[in-house]
């Protein structure tokens, strides 16, 4: 027998495989194929990313720091709410879901900003309020 046939097949006798018969379901096949063609032609032909869903997109779009950009409103409020959840609960809880969607749209707002105020921050970007006042800063690897 060939190599992999040589660890499956005892694997196989073990009860760690298993073969389903799944119908043909034509319906489901056809809606597949829908989101294939949109996403082909909304991303790939036009070279433009799909929105980020999580943190782990964020960082790959925005691996380098951009400067200080100031916050609207609704960003500011994200800010201050990521934060609130964060000081009642640390890593656990209900929240983190919220605290992890704050995070990847205050990100990306930051991300789409065409220009900085300064360019002194370079080495990160920083979100400020209108004030001035410091909101979150990203290095491209750490959001604080």
């Amino acid at each position: 027998s060939e190599p992999p046939m040589e660890w499956a097949q005892p694997l196989s006798e073990m009860g760690y495989f298993h073969q389903y018969i799944i119908k043909r379901n034509q319906e489901l096949i056809d809606l597949m194929i829908e989101k294939y063609a949109a996403f082909w032609h909304n991303h790939i032909l036009t070279d433009i990313p799909p929105e980020p869903q999580n943190y782990d997109d964020i960082k790959r779009l925005c691996p380098e720091p951009k400067g200080t950009i100031v916050a609207s409103d609704q960003v500011e409020r994200w800010c201050y709410e990521y934060k609130e959840i964060g000081e009642e609960l640390g890593a656990k809880g209900t929240l983190k879901k919220r605290r992890e969607q704050l995070k990847v749209m205050i990100l990306n707002f930051m991300r789409v900003q065409d220009s900085c105020v300064d360019d002194d921050s370079r080495e990160r970007t920083i979100l400020r309020n209108s004030r001035g006042q410091k909101l979150i800063g990203f290095n491209g690897k750490r959001f604080s």
